[in-house]
């Protein structure tokens, strides 16, 4: 059985020696933002930093992890908020920071497309389109803006705009495998192909989708596609007075996304979602067993705040001359189910909660979700993410159970449902104090008896924080264990990111 080894004297001088002296530490004080972690699971010390500025300088540096059996932990931005942030699987690992290859390679207006770096941010990369008048919109996450925009991608991020699936966005793939071979997927495994960023089917097995959420190698470029700026595009939100009124909210919006009505993701947040990313107020934490805000008061707040029990958000494009008629349509299907409130755009632009997902639907990024984590005194997130088909009796089940759950453990049921065509990504970020060692502790049960009950009702959690991928993982029989079977062909040492989704090479 293969072991990894520590860091020795003659690693840190032959990585000097790669990057220069620089960009490589191993100091205390260096390593602490790469170790800190928002979620209760605690921080996870790596045992050095190293920046590379690019791709030979990466397989030069997996050269002597393979020599020295050295574990390597790569990121791109180290943002996701409330899903392990920068920290890694395991302590001990070689932290490789991909934030200096940050650069924009390549835009080809004629297609819409960008070839980036994983150091490119969303704000870059929005920043760019602008400052070249590009007839196109990126897709921004709801996320940081110093995020990541492949890596997002790669960890199955989505956005609000009709191109919100980011994996599906991603076309030409340039990977450092464990072994430092060089791949290039799709079209571009050809050198010099002039379709590499054009057509993704190649020649033989599509491969692509064994680089999202793995570790069997370091993405160190990527074709992104991007979205024709349309003519015109109008934002609206539907609420409705009660939490039952998700089961009618959803069908509806299923019907309309699933035939082209709603082209943008279709967003729906539950009251406490909205009223957390609007209030200046955190409401404290009361004992186990018990909502920190309860079911009488929430009707109040609703009230106070202009948010409904949920609150669908959707967004239509094209000539501005049909936009009317076509948000008009929608309010009425949606009417029909019993009572609604519908606010146009220009209603929904005076509150917070629904005015920054205008713009994320009109590709412009914004992280003021982050700021539901205000809802309670010093709030903090562990994000629990299941899958859900877009059906009404399907967000009615996993509502209930979440909420019980949630009340089991004294934290707020804060909820959204992402939707696409015919599923929706159910987010609900429990936050707890992270100042309570209680409270972390309660967090960490919370999700644990989240991921049981939904496994029981058939729900998978699709993206789950590091500290829980092994569990989840663990669950999948032989996908799990096909997995590891690849780990063991792309990188036989097992030196990229071990345990990163639960992978871990077969002989480790």
């Amino acid at each position: 059985m293969n072991q990894f080894a520590s860091l020795t004297s003659k690693a840190i001088s032959d990585l000097k020696s790669i990057v220069g002296e620089q960009w490589i530490s191993d100091v205390p004080a260096t390593l602490l933002p790469y170790a800190v972690n928002i979620d209760p699971a605690g921080d996870v010390f790596p045992s050095a930093v190293v920046r590379p500025k690019d791709t030979s300088e990466i397989q030069s540096i997996i050269k002597i992890a393979n020599r020295d059996r050295i574990p390597i932990y790569p990121i791109s931005g180290g943002l996701q908020h409330g899903l392990g942030m920068a920290t890694a699987v395991d302590p001990g690992n070689l932290l490789l920071d991909l934030g200096r290859m940050d650069r924009i390679l390549d835009f080809d207006p004629s297609i819409g497309l960008v070839v980036l770096e994983p150091g490119v941010t969303f704000k870059q990369l929005y920043d760019f389109l602008e400052a070249e008048q590009a007839p196109y919109w990126m897709s921004p996450t709801s996320g940081p803006v110093e995020g990541s925009v492949i890596g997002n991608a790669l960890d199955k991020g989505a956005g609000y705009t009709p191109v919100g699936n980011h994996f599906a966005n991603l076309i030409g793939l340039e990977i450092v495998l464990g072994d430092g071979r060089l791949l290039v997927t799709g079209d571009g495994a050809l050198p010099g192909a002039k379709s590499a960023y054009t057509h993704k089917g190649g020649c033989g097995p599509l491969i692509d989708g064994l680089f999202a959420q793995s570790n069997y190698g370091i993405v160190t470029k990527a074709g992104v596609w991007l979205m024709p700026k349309p003519p015109g595009a109008r934002g609206f939100v539907v609420q409705v007075p009660e939490y039952e009124d998700i089961d009618r909210l959803v069908e509806v919006g299923g019907v309309l996304k699933l035939r082209g009505a709603i082209p943008s993701t279709v967003s729906i947040a539950n009251d406490l979602f909205s009223i957390g990313i609007e209030t200046t107020t955190p409401y404290p934490f009361k004992e186990p067993g018990e909502s920190p805000i309860a079911d009488d008061e929430l009707a109040d707040l609703r009230r106070q705040h202009g948010v409904g029990a949920w609150n669908l958000f959707g967004c239509i494009y094209g000539p501005p001359g049909e936009l009317e008629s076509r948000v008009a349509t929608i309010a009425e299907a949606f009417a029909k189910t019993g009572t609604t409130t519908f606010l146009t755009e220009e209603q929904a632009s005076e509150q917070k909660t629904f005015e920054f997902r205008i713009d994320l639907a009109k590709g412009i990024p914004r992280a003021d979700e982050v700021d539901v984590y205000g809802l309670h005194p010093n709030g903090s997130s562990l994000y629990f993410l299941p899958s859900v088909p877009f059906a009404g009796q399907n967000a009615g089940e996993v509502m209930r159970a979440s909420q019980a759950v949630c009340r089991e453990y004294g934290f707020s049921y804060t909820s959204q449902f992402l939707g696409s065509p015919r599923s929706m990504r159910n987010t609900q970020p429990i936050i707890f104090d992270s100042e309570d060692a209680g409270s972390r502790e309660r967090a960490v049960a919370c999700f644990s008896e989240l991921i049981d009950r939904f496994e029981k009702l058939g729900y998978l959690v699709s993206r789950p924080p590091t500290t829980f991928q092994d569990r989840i993982m663990g669950g999948l029989g032989v996908h799990a264990e096909v997995c590891s079977a690849i780990k063991s062909v792309f990188d036989p040492n097992g030196i990229i990111a071990p345990g990163r989704y639960g992978i871990r090479s077969s002989d480790i």
